[in-house]
């Protein structure tokens, strides 16, 4: 539909030469697909593919209504912004394919266009070069290890993207970054951006890899919630550290082993601190939220300065499953996979760091990931774009 929605529309097809409209309804704030439809009784049965089934009641095709809904499958993980072109990309998980949201007035994002690829799955944060080409992975899930490809689309024209390069037989990679005309994996492979539409895979590799990454000049950070064995003899996550001042020959300069996790979900820089939004998993228990601070003023000598939990430090006792962390250069945000987003003040007291609690928004729909500019950020639930202003402390 116009601008990008979805929804449903009843024709009167007793005559094929007119198909005379009756009526209609959108989904005017998701960020939808029905692909397949089916009828019953009065009632339409819509296959969604970033949210599940909903139910359609069109007995009365001029007040057609919602009645039903089940989220199955599908989900929006993936993320990226263009900050001069006002656009967010959004991917797709389970059904594959990117939606382009002009956030050009954020109270009011509107899709503009989209690319479909199911039945790839998109997740992860997803790399842009030149305002113009994004670069993701997307992969099979099933059955494992499936099949892991590299694509780029172009952006020309965000109301009609199009897929440039699909590059098969690449490790599976939940984050990639741009740097100059390269770009890393959190997989450990690089790839030469001359031409953008077709990126050339190099020979060269990181030393490492894992399952986010973060550029900030010159080093590239590695966060992997399975590492190598630590002292203690067991296997331990970890972040690393590479120099890529030469950038098809990166040199790793550090590491820091971290307790074992089950996702390491994003990374944010705040001056000299890097955060890491971390779902830790012991004994076999669920995966619960926590937030870790290492120092990197010196790359090479790495400190952990911080760890939170969500459930006992943070104020997210009922939500204790992944957490995010995104930063606006002067405060901390930390969403969780449910319902709340913390907003925190980051002091150092005594060698170590605090953080304090400014303000918190409850009762929020579930989401991934964070991305944000201009004073807003912008929360990829699963089946939704939800933006919030942020405030000054």
């Amino acid at each position: 539909m116009r601008g990008g929605q979805t929804g449903i529309a009843v024709f009167d097809a007793r005559d094929f030469s007119a198909l005379p409209l009756l009526g209609w309804t959108a989904l005017p704030h998701l960020v939808s697909n029905i692909t397949t439809l089916a009828y019953h009784k009065g009632h339409v049965f819509a296959s969604d593919a970033t949210f599940g089934l909903r139910v359609f009641d069109v007995r009365d095709p001029k007040n057609i209504q919602q009645v039903a809904a089940d989220r199955q499958g599908g989900e929006l993980s993936g993320a990226a912004l263009i900050p001069k072109r006002r656009l967010l990309l959004v991917g797709q998980n389970i059904t594959g394919g990117i939606v382009v949201v002009d956030v050009a007035k954020p109270q009011k994002p509107q899709v503009v266009g989209s690319v479909h690829l199911a039945p790839l799955r998109v997740w992860g944060t997803m790399a842009t070069y030149q305002d113009r080409y994004l670069y993701f992975q997307a992969d099979f899930s099933r059955p494992r290890p499936g099949l892991s490809a590299l694509l780029a689309v172009d952006l020309k024209n965000p109301h009609q993207p199009k897929v440039t390069a699909v590059l098969t037989g690449v490790k599976r990679s939940y984050g990639t970054v741009v740097v100059d005309r390269y770009l890393y994996t959190s997989g450990g492979e690089i790839f030469d951006l001359t031409n953008p539409a077709s990126p050339k895979r190099l020979d060269a590799r990181l030393p490492c890899s894992g399952y986010q990454i973060a550029y900030r000049k010159p080093h590239l950070f590695v966060a992997n919630f399975v590492g190598e064995k630590g002292q203690n003899g067991n296997e331990q996550g970890a972040l690393y550290v590479l120099d890529i001042t030469q950038r098809e020959k990166p040199v790793l300069v550090s590491k820091i082993f971290l307790p074992m996790g089950h996702r390491v979900i994003t990374m944010a820089f705040l001056k000299d601190l890097l955060f890491l939004g971390w779902a830790e998993r012991t004994g076999g228990r669920r995966p619960s939220g926590v937030v870790y601070a290492v120092n990197i003023a010196d790359p090479k000598n790495l400190h952990l300065v911080g760890r939170w939990s969500l459930a006992s430090d943070l104020g997210m006792a009922e939500t204790i499953n992944y957490c995010h962390v995104w930063t606006d250069g002067q405060s901390l945000f930390v969403g969780c996979y449910r319902r709340k987003l913390g907003m925190y003040q980051v002091h150092w007291v005594s060698g170590s760091v605090a953080l304090k609690s400014v303000a918190m928004l409850d009762g929020l729909p579930t989401a991934w990931l964070m991305a944000g500019e201009h004073g807003f950020l912008y929360r990829i639930c699963l089946d939704r774009v939800q933006v919030v202003q942020v405030a000054k402390p």
